[in-house]
């Protein structure tokens, strides 16, 4: 994600029963004076269909957690100014949602585009970064590195239409290197070969 600067002046508050407090624990990072600090303010929604009431926010090493309000709002007061990176945590759910470079400057709040979690497959990696959004695959093997996991992917080397693996729709290809070999070809009597991947050879033929 892109770095969201700013915004408006500095008017951190809390709505009734909406914004949680922070929970700083010791290890966490002082909290530095509010001359040189602003806000985060955002809305958190669950795979861009609605929001995310009830989710927890915060920035690693700072003492900066809040939860999501029942609109899926939050905002963090205070905050050091610097580049930080936000992470979603939604109860229930193995992910851990990373949005980058959100920017803080003093006395001004940063307001920043709605923040989609979502993880379809509950593979515990993010849909924005799951190289198979819609198949479980946790260990996100790529053995071409084309960007689409193997748990997902319809190899068509031969590029006749036909492919294999588990992503393929429809009758797989019984030769991938061999383009005149696919489901429906034209069976070619006396060579031995099943060429329509039917699993006969020379049907049709005369003998």
């Amino acid at each position: 994600m892109k770095r969201f600067w700013i915004v408006m002046a500095m008017a951190c508050f809390t709505a009734a029963g909406a914004l949680a407090a922070f929970r700083p624990k010791p290890s966490f990072k002082p909290v530095s004076r509010l001359s040189h600090s602003g806000d985060i303010r955002g809305v958190v929604e669950y795979c861009a269909h609605g929001p995310a009431g009830g989710v927890m926010v915060y920035l690693p090493g700072f003492s900066f957690v809040v939860i999501t309000d029942a609109q899926g709002r939050f905002q963090m007061c205070n905050v050091p100014e610097g580049v930080y990176d936000l992470f979603v945590q939604v109860p229930g759910e193995p992910a851990v949602y990373e949005f980058q470079e959100i920017g803080v400057k003093p006395k001004l709040t940063t307001v920043i585009p709605p923040l989609s979690v979502c993880d379809q497959d509950q593979d515990g990696v993010a849909d924005a970064e799951d190289n198979c959004p819609t198949t479980t695959n946790p260990d996100q093997a790529d053995s071409n590195r084309n960007g689409i996991g193997d748990a997902c992917e319809c190899v068509d080397d031969d590029q006749d239409g036909y492919g294999v693996g588990p992503g393929c729709q429809g009758p797989e290809d019984c030769d991938d290197n061999d383009p005149d070999m696919h489901p429906g070809a034209d069976e070619v009597c006396g060579n031995q070969i099943d060429d329509n991947c039917d699993g006969q050879i020379d049907e049709g033929c005369e003998r």
